[in-house]
């Protein structure tokens, strides 16, 4: 993974975390700090949920911005409002081919190389049976956690993420996911375990591992806690 040169405003505790989230998807995905001025510089770009067809972006910043995206002739706002967490769907494209976009950012256009991701190539195999992973974020007081960015680790498979709705509550499909090498679909297992980190709206980072078998749901988690006590621990 490249060294980022991280501005001091951010403190310590802020890069420490996102040099946590950059190690575990530092073989997968885009982790950028671009030239942004001041609280809007996008932290861990993020490329989840590609297929042959599709590509999720994400983002972090430090303060509420607003944000667009760029790609394939496509334009694609962020929220209404401004935001700290920053999520795209991009569908409508084509297999095996390589796509590059641009961010703007409360007005300020970025165009960075590694801005860029390749689609997989046409799936050989048919989907696997359904297979979802959902569940809900809430807050330390039982409300809940809108616009959190869930990211979901399972060994062998190309990083997916998903955005909480008003809700507090997320879903992400694995049975029309890739390998992490894009060769081919992902057949997930029954058993053993999963890692999923959520970012809050308000910077926290939460991280708790889960059993595959428990997806159906994922025990509630708690932003900045964990798991709900009863049905599991935190991170």
């Amino acid at each position: 993974m490249k060294n980022k040169r991280i501005p001091t405003i951010l403190g310590t505790i802020l890069l420490l975390t996102i040099l946590f989230l950059g190690v575990w998807l530092s073989a997968k995905t885009t982790n950028t700090l671009s030239k942004a001025s001041g609280d809007c510089a996008p932290i861990s770009v993020q490329t989840t949920n590609l297929t042959n067809k599709s590509a999720d972006i994400s983002f972090l910043t430090t303060s509420s911005c607003s944000s667009i995206l760029n790609i394939n002739n496509q334009t694609i706002s962020n929220f209404k409002t401004k935001t700290t967490t920053h999520y795209y769907r991009i569908d409508g494209l084509s297999a095996s081919t390589q796509y590059q976009y641009k961010l703007i950012i409360d007005g300020q256009e970025l165009s960075l190389s590694d801005y860029k991701f390749q689609t997989a190539p046409l799936p050989s195999g048919n989907l696997s049976m359904a297979n979802l992973a959902w569940g809900k974020v809430i807050l330390a007081s039982g409300n809940p956690s809108p616009n959190s960015i869930v990211y979901l680790n399972v060994e062998g498979a190309w990083p997916l993420s998903a955005l909480t709705d008003s809700n507090g509550q997320w879903h992400i499909s694995l049975n029309n996911s890739f390998t992490e090498d894009k060769k081919s679909l992902f057949i997930p297992n029954s058993t053993g375990t999963e890692d999923i980190y959520v970012y809050s709206v308000d910077g926290q980072l939460t991280q708790v591992e889960n059993d595959l078998s428990h997806n159906d749901p994922v025990p509630d988690i708690i932003v900045g806690l964990g798991f709900t006590p009863q049905l599991g621990t935190g991170a």
